[in-house]
């Protein structure tokens, strides 16, 4: 007998985070290779973000993104459609967490 996952199923990418999302507009710099873009930061949550990026990426790809007030986070990106690409935070959730919800300082 096959194991169930028994959540539903997403049916598009943006709704896979396992934690909530808040939506916000940050401006950010995405960092890959020796190369540095801005950006803009669309949500997050502790597991990652959606950030709307023209220049394409490929899925895997390891990038930094720092966001001005909360500092840099290393992520995988997950995803791409159009100008808006997934990251996945590849730091420990919990201190993802501490640090955003944070008061800057």
């Amino acid at each position: 007998m096959a194991l169930r996952d028994p959540r539903p199923q997403p049916q598009d990418m943006s709704d896979r985070r396992d934690g909530p999302r808040d939506r916000v507009i940050y401006s950010g710099r995405l960092v890959y290779g020796a190369k540095e873009y801005q950006c803009a930061v669309l949500d997050i949550s502790a597991g990652g973000a959606q950030i709307r990026f023209a220049e394409p990426l490929a899925v895997w790809t390891i990038v930094t993104l720092y966001i001005d007030r909360f500092g840099g986070f290393h992520a995988r990106v997950v995803w791409q459609q159009r100008d808006k690409v997934g990251l996945q935070f590849l730091e420990d959730t919990i201190l993802v967490t501490r640090r955003i919800v944070a008061p800057p300082n």
